[in-house]
């Protein structure tokens, strides 16, 4: 029966792929019948929602995965890169696989929202947080006794090179070996596993830079021993991005400008300013390119208005604008904005750099209420993650007009369509699934 390998490449695209020689030594253990097709991504085109969208076919407001970050209306709070599978409320791919073959078996590695879920095997990053501060590396896994044998034979997870200042391809040749132990200690037909390295300098440095091609090489080397091990025990393999990256040279504060306007709510404590989340007229939660903005006690045609006028605002999403973009779901925001293609958003509501939050200055995922791509930045003046947004050089979110831009799918195989789009990505693994 046929068996396939999805990696889940961040940051690549058509662009990058345009050089015949990128991924060489890759392109070459795929085969002679290697195919590549732009995929227009999901909207936003950020990691959770674009995975959520492969891994069941539907848009946001069907599978409720609005962005990396999710408002709760109930509690009125904002958490990022939260894990558990039963945020999806529609079948995801091991459940529909399974319908058409009744013994295929799963494994969902790295990928977001497949925790406890019916996979046969399943993995991710999930430290430990001790009372003393500490942080340890580990990763969760199902079955529990996974993640014990592959840190036994690799190491311990390396989270600091994962995210962070130090990131580099050390977290994708981890993942790239565990993926390896899996597949080699467990029969599955399908697995999908999730490789990192191309999302950091792109950001860091803009996806043009010489430390993209650099990286590139580096994932040459990581991919093509994880593609020749898959080949050398049948399975097809497609390499599938998310989303590319575009060059961006500023951004948007939302927040800040909401402050100005007295829509945000302030609690002080210690001399810092945290947001009140509940009682603010007007919040925005903000992820790379996209903001979900919530309103409450307020003109909300008159927020739209006035966020549409800022500089750095492509374009504002709002009733009937939701449905259309799919976004028409109780954890989206009543208004959606868009930066320019060259701007991103940025989460701070301080006005006052000396009450800005502590955890401001660190790599907390979990408590900013907005995706931080500063964490990647350590200034060694103040020991602390920098505040200069200027340093941002690539950014995504946004369905970009060039499909240079889009995502990208390079299979083993051939593939149903010369382009594709990200909700069709569904049907195409199950079919190669289950033939």
């Amino acid at each position: 029966m046929p068996k396939l390998l999805v990696c889940n490449i961040a940051g690549l695209s058509p662009r990058l792929l345009s050089d015949p020689t990128a991924l060489g030594r890759t392109r070459a253990r795929l085969g002679g019948l290697a195919t590549v097709a732009p995929v227009k991504p999901a909207f936003p085109a950020v990691t959770c929602t674009a995975q959520a969208t492969y891994s069941t076919g539907r848009r946001p407001s069907e599978h409720g995965i609005i962005s990396n970050g999710l408002y709760d209306p109930e509690r009125r709070t904002v958490s990022f890169w939260q894990q558990a599978a039963g945020l999806v409320p529609v079948p995801q791919i091991w459940d529909a696989v399974r319908q058409r073959r009744v013994d295929a078996r799963t494994a969902y590695l790295f990928w977001w929202n497949g925790m406890h879920s019916t996979a046969e095997v399943f993995m991710n990053v999930a430290p430990f947080h001790f009372a003393d501060g500490r942080t340890v590396a580990a990763c969760y896994s199902d079955p529990p006794e996974l993640y014990d044998r592959i840190h036994e034979k690799l190491g311990p997870f390396p989270l600091h090179r994962f995210w962070g200042p130090l990131t580099s391809i050390e977290s994708s040749a981890w993942i790239a070996a565990a993926t390896q132990e899996v597949i080699e200690s467990s029969p599955l037909d399908l697995v999908l596993t999730y490789i990192p390295h191309l999302d950091y300098s792109q950001q860091k440095f803009g996806p043009t830079s010489e430390a993209v091609a650099a990286d590139l090489a580096e994932l040459d080397g990581v991919l093509e021993g994880l593609v020749g091990f898959a080949r050398d025990r049948d399975f097809e393999v497609l390499l599938l991005s998310e989303y590319g990256i575009g060059e961006v040279n500023g951004a948007v504060a939302l927040n800040q400008e909401f402050r100005r306007q007295k829509w945000i709510a302030i609690r002080e404590g210690e001399g810092m300013e945290f947001v009140d989340i509940g009682r603010c007229r007007a919040f925005a939660m903000v992820d790379h390119q996209v903001a979900h903005i919530y309103t409450q006690s307020i003109d909300n045609e008159g927020v739209a208005e006035f966020v549409a006028s800022l500089d750095g605002v492509a374009d504002v999403l709002v009733g009937d604008r939701l449905y259309e973009a799919g976004l028409d779901h109780p954890r989206a925001g009543s208004i959606v904005a868009v930066a320019e293609k060259d701007k991103w958003f940025s989460y701070p509501w301080w006005l006052d750099p000396d009450k800005a939050p502590d955890f401001a200055g660190t790599i907390d995922i979990h408590r900013k209420p907005g995706f931080d791509p500063l964490e990647m930045f350590f200034d060694p003046a103040t020991k602390k993650v920098s505040q200069d947004t200027a340093l941002i050089r690539g950014s995504h979110g946004r369905v970009p007009e060039s499909k240079d831009e889009w995502a990208v799918a390079l299979a083993s195989f051939p593939l149903p369509a010369q382009t594709l789009a990200a909700d069709e990505i569904f049907d195409l693994l199950i079919n190669q699934v289950t033939g």
